[in-house]
């Protein structure tokens, strides 16, 4: 079955909904959330091939710039974080750099090689790099965790947002860290788990465009996705949607995206008795 056709609209079709108004959505929106939509992104064939344009994308946008901060505000040195769908190690290494042993789960074989490289670029950088996917990886092997942190990854698992997400409060960490985009997302994660209460929750906005050296390198992407070139009719449709700036062909999109933090109720008390303890946002977002 060709892929473009397996969901309700071709590419050109949303093209035009969008320029009449129906979706008004960013141009990369066509791009990631559309091939969501098939089984393709939820194996690391297709991450493997991902790994080149993941890192085009991070050297051109700053997409990570106020997540980063956040997360190193609650993460305390010397504890134990399993990164799940670590990637090329963007959270994993500040973890690392504030003091925090990391284990970087990430069952591509192209992520885990920009992984590689992000460390040997930051010497002496030591993290522990696990290659199985958060499916293969039993409950038994999950224990004495302090934070489990998954970005973008727990809804391309087999398992789906939910049962990952689940997977991880039975393996009982004291702290779990999940961000996501919002549009990744079927139904909202829930406020108590067991032990786990939901601390805080923060939205917030980034930037998610990605640059283009030529328009064959937007076509050979089209492909990686779809897995056929664009039509004559889909490259005009895309020209249209590119913009052209310091040599390069921009597709812009801003990505809204929430981040949860959830605590076990001991080590949430534990935390408030600690002096620059784990402080909660000034306007939570919780329940909304």
């Amino acid at each position: 079955m060709n892929p473009a056709r397996s969901s309700k609209y071709t590419i050109l079709n949303l093209f035009k909904a969008m320029k009449a108004g129906v979706r008004r959505r960013p141009s990369w929106f066509f791009f990631v959330p559309m091939a969501a939509l098939h089984r393709n992104i939820r194996t690391t064939a297709f991450w493997d091939a991902q790994a080149p344009w993941q890192q085009a994308w991070l050297a051109h946008c700053q997409y990570h710039r106020d997540i980063i901060p956040l997360v190193l505000q609650q993460a305390r040195p010397g504890w134990q974080v399993l990164d799940i769908g670590a990637g090329s190690g963007v959270l994993a290494l500040p973890l690392h750099q504030q003091g925090c042993q990391v284990t970087a789960l990430e069952p591509s074989r192209g992520m885990r090689a920009l992984l590689r490289q992000t460390l040997k670029e930051n010497p002496p950088a030591s993290i522990s790099i696990d290659g199985r996917s958060w499916e293969e990886v039993p409950l038994s092997q999950l224990r004495g965790y302090d934070l489990m942190l998954a970005c973008n990854s727990l809804h391309v698992t087999s398992l789906g947002f939910s049962r990952a997400l689940a997977k991880i409060f039975r393996a009982a960490p004291q702290h779990v860290c999940i961000i996501s985009e919002t549009r990744f997302i079927t139904s909202p994660p829930y406020q108590r788990s067991g032990a786990f209460q939901l601390r805080w929750q923060h939205h917030l906005g980034a930037d998610s465009s990605i640059a283009y050296h030529s328009l064959s390198e937007v076509w050979e992407q089209f492909q990686h996705h779809w897995g056929r070139p664009p039509t004559a009719a889909e490259q005009a449709a895309l020209k249209a949607e590119l913009t052209y700036q310091d040599d390069h062909y921009w597709l812009k999109q801003q990505a809204h995206l929430t981040i949860w933090w959830w605590s076990k109720k001991a080590a949430q008390k534990r935390e408030e008795g600690r002096p620059g303890s784990v402080i909660p946002f000034e306007n939570p977002d919780i329940g909304n």
